[in-house]
């Protein structure tokens, strides 16, 4: 186990239990990518640590490498986001955790989720179209053509990315047995068919 301390600053997708008093975070930085830590003993630290590692949450942290996980030793709030649409926070908070590999640097990625954070924080309506656009063009999956196309065309275009994508992971599942693969897929899954799904 190496005992260097790394740093990063990153947003906070999610936070889980495992076991009585440990918490994993998933946090996207913009030195690591995705990155998932392990909070020791969370549950036995100062209400205002655990209260750092909140979803949503722009933060500064510090960890070390473990054996099995990243170890976390230090964590500041950098900046935490009020939002007037809580939906089109969270969605695009999974769609960052269910569509990007594990610790592969995207500078593009981070300040895209920066960018979208600050336009929500401002109440601004509807930024979802925006969002997934450029999502998926910085993950290669559409051209700099399909870019230009005007905002009523948005929507139709995800729609058509999706099908084709949902298709591909629904094959993926019936042809792995990493159990992990397979329930990260059935995520991906799931909130493609929501997306389809009419308003």
């Amino acid at each position: 186990m190496s005992s260097k301390i790394l740093r990063g600053t990153g947003f906070v997708l999610m936070r889980k239990k495992i076991g009585e008093a440990d918490r994993l975070a998933t946090i996207f930085s913009k030195e690591f990518g995705k990155i998932i830590v392990l909070a020791k003993s969370a549950r036995k630290l100062k209400a205002k640590n655990i209260g750092k590692l909140e979803p949503y949450y722009l933060i500064d942290f510090q960890f070390i490498r473990g054996k099995s996980f990243n170890i976390l030793t230090s964590v500041n709030i950098n900046k935490s986001y009020t939002f007037y649409n809580q939906k089109e926070a969270k969605i695009i908070l999974q769609t960052i955790f269910n569509f990007t590999p594990e610790e592969q640097s995207d500078p593009k990625i981070y300040w895209l989720i920066d960018e979208s954070f600050h336009l929500l924080h401002q109440k601004r309506m509807n930024i979802l179209p925006y969002f997934k656009l450029k999502f998926w063009f910085l993950e290669g999956l559409i051209d700099a053509h399909q870019l230009l196309k005007s905002k009523q065309k948005l929507d139709q275009l995800f729609s058509q990315i999706i099908n084709h994508n949902l298709n591909y992971y629904l094959n993926l599942i019936e042809t792995t047995n990493d159990q992990n693969q397979i329930n990260r897929l059935e995520k991906a899954v799931d909130l493609f068919e929501n997306r389809l799904k009419p308003n």
